[in-house]
């Protein structure tokens, strides 16, 4: 039995219900029936619309943030639970852990191990039935002497297909969109959350961004070099900046996400 079903919530037809799926028989025909009255207002709503809901109820999961520790290294990731699947899930789980462990953290390198300092806090920006998009937003040290420097790490999952996507799976990467980037404002990094009203900080990136060479921002995302996420309403692209500025510059474009597709909003 899931240990998380008192999080469960059923939420209207179309909306995405964040819960557990895996009850008793006769709790799950419950479920389903306090569903159906409480959605089919008058029994007018048609059968396949109450098949829907059944369908968005196996489908959806709930996110559970957990810590990886070892040494100095904190670093909090997401960890799911209550897809009726069960293999299917074990097996995302199973993706974002070797992310974290053999990517991020490289447990395979013990000396490094030993001498990284790293607090990474998890930020879920987007979930879905689709696709699940996090990022990990902290602090590194490589040892007690080098200096410390922000950084981002960034994940978006296929939740049906069980695979990490790519930039290029939502985007066409070319030089409109290189431009799209460049004309942006919309732009944050750890510096600027920790003060907004840093006016020399918010032009030195936004002079960085509007002089990103085009050729290499293409070929390395092309590549799947550096992050983005998903918003509901929004990509967020991540760009490399000097290290006085804080390393990288999230720049967020607005828009939506269409049959697994980012659209951009018309500017």
């Amino acid at each position: 039995m899931c240990p998380y079903k008192y999080f469960c919530v059923l939420m209207a037809i179309m909306v995405i219900v964040t819960g557990c799926t895996n009850f008793g028989a006769d709790m799950k025909a419950e479920k389903m029936k306090i569903c159906k009255e409480t959605f089919l207002t008058d029994n007018k709503v048609s059968e396949k619309a109450f098949l829907t809901v059944g369908q968005i109820l196996e489908e959806t999961y709930i996110i559970e943030v957990v810590m990886y520790h070892y040494g100095n290294i904190y670093v909090e990731y997401p960890k799911i639970h209550c897809l009726k699947d069960k293999e299917r899930e074990k097996k995302i789980n199973s993706l974002i852990e070797n992310h974290i462990f053999l990517e991020i953290v490289k447990e395979d390198d013990q000396g490094r191990l030993n001498e990284l300092n790293m607090e990474l806090e998890c930020r879920i920006t987007l979930q879905s039935r689709e696709l699940l998009s996090f990022c990990y937003v902290g602090t590194v040290r490589i040892d007690d002497y080098s200096k410390p420097f922000d950084e981002f790490y960034s994940m978006t999952v296929d939740i049906k297909n069980v695979k990490e996507l790519k930039l290029s799976d939502f985007v066409e990467i070319d030089e409109n969109l290189v431009e799209r980037i460049k004309k942006s404002t919309d732009i944050s990094n750890q510096g600027l959350e920790e003060n907004e009203d840093n006016e020399v900080l918010r032009e030195s990136l936004l002079y960085q961004v509007k002089n990103i060479d085009t050729d290499f921002f293409i070929k390395t995302r092309k590549e799947g070099l550096y992050g983005f996420v998903l918003e509901p309403e929004a990509l967020v692209v991540e760009e490399r900046v000097y290290y006085a500025a804080g390393r990288y510059v999230l720049i967020r474009l607005p828009g939506r996400i269409i049959d697994n597709h980012f659209i951009f909003d018309k500017s």
